[in-house]
């Protein structure tokens, strides 16, 4: 009698032991994710910082009656975070994702000039300049899902 009830404890503790593994193994799994998305981001932004303001994409002077333009363009990482460029060096583009078997997330950068913190160009009048743009990094991984996974990721960079 006692053999059965101690084999009843050891199987109830051995079922709660294996659930609080799953719930682990899900939370290491989201835990790596949010990991390389952040490295990712970081070097997203990293990139886009170390440029001249004037050569980032979306922060050509505009008319003093325009708005800013939404520019947006994808770049590619390999499961580990790591930024896929071709042997020149250069961003892939989605057409050569064939020949990159090993890029699984798409980030699509978005850049939008804030019309609140143009200023007027120096001896032109009539044209505005862009001082802060509004970063959208929106991340889709794995590439080959019919639905993949999502995450987006807000921030600013500034002329200074």
């Amino acid at each position: 009698m006692e053999v059965v009830l101690a084999l009843g404890l050891a199987a109830f503790a051995l079922t709660f032991i294996l659930a609080l593994m799953s719930v682990s193994l899900n939370s290491s799994k989201a835990s790596s994710e949010d990991t390389v998305l952040a490295t990712m981001s970081m070097a997203a932004i990293n990139d886009l910082r170390r440029r001249p303001f004037s050569d980032v994409p979306g922060t050509a002077d505009v008319s003093s009656t325009a708005i800013p333009v939404e520019v947006t363009y994808p770049i590619f990482f390999d499961v580990s975070g790591v930024r896929i460029k071709d042997a020149a060096g250069e961003d892939i583009v989605e057409s050569d994702l064939p020949n990159y078997p090993g890029a699984v997330y798409r980030c699509n950068i978005t850049l939008l000039g804030d019309p609140d913190t143009m200023s007027p160009v120096a001896g032109s009048p009539s044209l505005r300049a862009v001082n802060l743009l509004r970063v959208t990094l929106t991340f889709e991984w794995p590439l080959q899902a019919a639905a993949p996974n999502t995450r987006v990721i807000h921030a600013t960079i500034a002329r200074y």
